[in-house]
């Protein structure tokens, strides 16, 4: 599955441009753009040598680089906000309207999952999975309590919510619409609210929760 980061692309130029991937411009070579593929429309820019330009990405706030998009590979669809201070992980995926909080942490190939919200500070480890809705909480106000911590290989159903200062084990799944108030060891299943572990988490359960590679 081809993935694609949708920008636009303002330019002007002097000389003849070079479009060897048949880009649609519009405009004349005072005022162009185009509005494509951004990793196209870099290729763009770097063939035709192009000194005036400006990139907007419209999936990205300006709390957010430019430059730190360009030298990693995560994905980020439309509508979701990025703020400061954020960090994301190799191959991780932030999907639509989605929103990751003042100095939060996203692990390696983890997907936020459409309408999430994700606390200041909250850290998210690697491969895991925030189903949709779900709410992380974080710590701007008041900052003097713990964040929350989600470790590798969490699944955390639709709806559900974890409260400040929270840490969930390893390999452990929560299901839908869960209030997370108290730390989860790891390999729990947890359901309910307030949550309940309900068992652990077996080789099945761990197999219908991985999480596919191919979506990253």
């Amino acid at each position: 599955m081809d993935k694609k980061t949708i920008a636009i692309l303002i330019f002007s130029y002097e000389k003849e441009i070079e479009n060897i991937d048949n880009l649609k411009i519009i405009g004349s070579k005072y005022f162009s753009f185009i509005k494509d593929d951004f990793k196209l429309l870099k290729k763009f820019v770097e063939n035709n040598n192009l000194s005036s330009f400006e990139f907007f990405l419209q999936s990205v706030n300006q709390g957010f680089p430019l430059m730190k998009y360009e030298e990693n590979d995560y994905r980020i669809e439309p509508g979701a906000i990025i703020r400061d201070q954020v960090s994301l992980g190799h191959k991780c995926v932030i999907l639509m309207n989605s929103t990751i909080n003042v100095g939060a942490k996203i692990g390696n190939n983890t997907m936020i999952d459409m309408n999430v919200v994700i606390g200041s500070s909250a850290v998210i480890g690697n491969n895991c999975h925030i189903g949709a809705g779900a709410v992380i909480a974080g710590i701007m106000e008041p900052n003097n309590k713990k964040n929350v911590v989600i470790e590798d290989n969490v699944f955390i159903g639709a709806n559900s919510v974890v409260l400040e200062g929270i840490t969930i084990g390893h390999h452990s799944i929560i299901g839908a619409m869960c209030l997370v108030n108290k730390d989860i060891p790891p390999y729990s299943l947890v359901m309910g609210v307030p949550c309940k572990v309900v068992k652990k988490v077996d080789k099945r359960l761990l197999e219908k929760c991985k999480i596919e590679m191919n979506l990253r």
